[in-house]
């Protein structure tokens, strides 16, 4: 019986094979391979029985590069 990856497992192991499949420089794909920001955030829900139940939220960017372009249509 094989051991079920869970979701960040699943992602690492697609990026993996594509990279191999794209023959990437294997410092190109260390730097890709992990974000470059991650923010991990917990809030409190008032659920319908009146109790309250703590959620986990994540924010990870793996580039915050803008281009120039993209800078201009924003302003």
């Amino acid at each position: 019986m094989s051991k079920e990856m869970n979701p960040f497992e699943l992602v690492q192991a697609q990026f993996d094979h594509n990279a191999e499949v794209l023959n990437l420089d294997p410092a190109l794909r260390e730097f890709m391979r992990e974000p470059e920001r991650a923010i991990q955030f917990t809030i409190p829900i008032d659920m319908d029985n009146g109790t309250t139940k703590t959620f986990t939220g994540f924010r990870v960017q793996h580039s915050t590069f803008v281009s120039l372009k993209m800078k201009q249509s924003i302003w």
